[in-house]
């Protein structure tokens, strides 16, 4: 299985290096797409840096340079990318090891899966973070509570009452995808739970690992 690594890069300077890094060491990983959105602190220099060390990084920003959000953001990482399948990973987060290995078990066992869904873990960064997010009530997993069948899946996903999915734990068909821009450039949180609610009804998405987590959702305080 060949991934293209979509990770879209804003006020993550302190994290990007683990980002990559973790992605880099997955085999199944051909290539990791940046796409700076216009960052205010040293994101774009840290990517210049890690395109420069990594033959399998390419860094991009938008044609302005400007910021445009998370939605236009991995859009434009979506067609900058060329491999036949497509993993995310938030900058801040980053991938455990064999993240990938459920994954290609699971698209060799059901030729129309156009995705694979599994669960991402939670580390906090201080005791303050882990407050905020306990606060939060969304646990120390994001996962699907139990494995549900594609048919199943998008009304789960609408009635919010089995869990949810995060991009961190998705890979995707390009295949699969509707359209060329399937993150809403209008939405400026939530754009990845619509384009899943999406993706679920367009495409057969299944199950893989949603208990170990096959990557770490970062909790800090530069975090939304």
């Amino acid at each position: 299985m060949r991934v293209s690594v979509i990770i879209p890069v804003y006020n993550a300077a302190a994290f990007v290096d683990r980002a990559v890094e973790s992605a880099l060491e997955q085999n199944e990983t051909r290539e990791v797409v940046l796409v700076e959105d216009g960052s205010t602190d040293e994101s774009l220099e840290v990517c210049r840096r890690l395109a420069e060390r990594y033959p399998r990084v390419a860094l991009h920003t938008h044609p302005d340079s400007g910021n445009h959000g998370a939605g236009a953001t991995r859009n434009l990482a979506i067609r900058k990318s060329s491999e036949p399948f497509i993993a995310f990973l938030d900058a801040d987060d980053y991938y455990l090891h064999g993240r990938f290995s459920k994954a290609v078990e699971t698209f060799r066992s059901f030729a129309d899966a156009g995705g694979v869904y599994e669960g991402i873990g939670v580390e906090c960064d201080d005791e303050r973070s882990e407050m905020v997010w306990s606060a939060k009530g969304d646990g120390e997993l994001t996962t699907m509570f139990r494995p549900l069948p594609p048919h199943e899946l998008m009304d789960a996903l609408l009635d919010y009452n089995l869990g949810t999915i995060s991009p961190d734990g998705l890979v995707i068909r390009r295949s699969a995808l509707w359209r060329e821009d399937p993150f809403s450039e209008r939405l400026r949180l939530h754009q990845d739970t619509a384009m899943i609610v999406q993706l679920s009804y367009y495409a057969r998405l299944y199950p893989g690992h949603i208990d170990p987590p096959v990557a770490m959702r970062y909790v800090h305080g530069a975090g939304r």
